[in-house]
């Protein structure tokens, strides 16, 4: 049986060089973390990290092949999916929503 869900997940954590840069700041060694190091720590999260779904696409009409794009909300006390676009197609839905992932503008969605 096929999934009527594409889900999408976004990786969990902080964008590495920036945290090692500014840790390395505070350390009073500004301009010390070199490339190698920064794949060193990637390759480390990258077995160790999570991933939390983030966005889905769910099959609306089957013989025309529509679906609803919902993305993960969570405001306040609220961690759910919400609907943010309806009964269109596939690739009309990733072309307006993938590139909001990991921006602000994804929170706008509604």
């Amino acid at each position: 049986m096929k999934s009527k869900e594409i889900i999408i997940y976004e990786q969990s954590g902080p964008d590495l060089r920036e945290a090692a840069t500014m840790l390395a700041a505070k350390l009073g060694f500004p301009g010390m973390i070199t490339d190698d190091f920064v794949r060193t720590l990637e390759k480390d999260r990258d077995i160790h990290t999570d991933y939390t779904p983030i966005m889905k696409f769910i099959l609306s009409d089957k013989n025309r092949r529509l679906f609803r794009a919902q993305r993960m909300c969570y405001l306040g006390n609220i961690d759910d999916w919400i609907d943010i676009e309806f009964n269109k197609a596939i690739d009309e839905l990733a072309s307006a929503f993938i590139p909001t992932l990991g921006t602000d503008d994804f929170y706008e969605l509604y």
